[in-house]
């Protein structure tokens, strides 16, 4: 049995040797003579020496504190020093779940769950391993993170540009809270390329506006888009709009309450008779939130005001 006593702490703990009592001097706590018994007993017990000194050292560097049950897991190969990435990624993403409505999104939360899976397809891709400690990162790691989401995923830049953004937040998260003496990330930095901003003229918008569609699921996402743009709705606040939110008043006016993930205002605007027949042809279908309005309406403009004779006919 082996003890650490460390400022008045003690702790003990199994030693995994057995000692003939006879050449057991208590005094000296090592074993008597000069036999290879005792020798090989007196060379196992230098070695714990050796790293429960070594662990007694990086704890006094790198903590507040030093007590003798730390350095005892320490030694033993457990405590929060051999936390790894995966886990350290998975609490934090568990954690933004419990704020969702708080504050924090929904859709953050499922930005997290997708860079976890991400991370661990890319350990078991680029290292054969589930779990990597906290403490072997190095800038590297990072970098051929990057190249793996942009070859083996197929990202484009911008969806590149916001994982490695949660990646990044996680590992200076756990360097604030102790669990690493180090930053790896800190000097790496990466800026999505930004795309030239597109608008429709107002030729195109007519075009688009009067355009027949092959579908009706077109033609919906074609009212979200003109009803957007005509009461100056932004993407996002489309995506949660519901019928509850539009509240007519007393004089024939209209108005519209904006309840987004961090903001809750209120916005009232005259609804013309144009306006009047896209809220209508949607108010039906807006039970539920929308998730892929932009991919559809490019599906719809793309034929209108791109391609306009192909499988689009324009009305007069």
């Amino acid at each position: 049995m082996g003890r650490i006593t460390i400022n008045g702490t003690i702790s003990q703990f199994s030693a995994k040797i057995n000692v003939p009592e006879q050449l057991w001097e208590v005094k000296g706590g090592r074993a008597k003579g000069k036999s290879v018994e005792s020798e090989r007993i007196n060379r196992h017990l230098d070695n714990i020496r050796i790293q429960i000194g070594k662990h007694y050292q990086s704890i006094c560097d790198h903590d507040a504190y030093v007590t003798a049950e730390k350095v005892k897991n320490a030694w033993l190969g457990i405590g929060e020093r051999y936390r790894t990435l995966v886990d350290v990624f998975e609490h934090y993403t568990n954690d933004l779940f419990k704020r969702i409505g708080v504050d924090r999104s929904k859709s953050t939360w499922w930005r997290y769950r997708a860079v976890l899976g991400h991370l661990r397809a890319f350990l078991k891709h680029e290292y054969n391993l589930h779990h990597i400690p906290l403490l072997e990162l190095e800038q590297s790691f990072i970098e051929q993170y990057h190249v793996y989401l942009k070859t083996a995923c197929r990202l484009k830049a911008g969806s590149v540009c916001r994982y490695i953004d949660c990646l990044s937040n996680v590992v200076n998260i756990s360097f604030n809270n102790g669990f690493m003496p180090r930053n790896p990330f800190a000097f790496y930095s990466y800026s999505a390329p930004r795309e030239p901003r597109t608008f429709l003229s107002e030729e195109e918008l007519r075009i688009f506006q009067t355009a027949r569609l092959k579908s009706v699921k077109h033609d919906y996402h074609r009212d979200l888009f003109l009803f957007s743009c005509f009461t100056g709705i932004c993407y996002k606040d489309m995506r949660y709009l519901t019928c509850e939110q539009i509240i007519p008043d007393t004089k024939g006016s209209c108005g519209y309450t904006v309840t987004a993930a961090r903001r809750e205002e209120n916005i009232w605007s005259n609804f013309s008779p144009q306006l009047c027949v896209f809220w209508k042809n949607i108010a039906e279908q807006l039970r539920h939130r929308l998730h892929s309005i932009c991919r559809n309406l490019a599906v719809s403009i793309a034929p209108c005001v791109v391609l306009p004779n192909s499988a689009v006919s324009h009305g007069t």
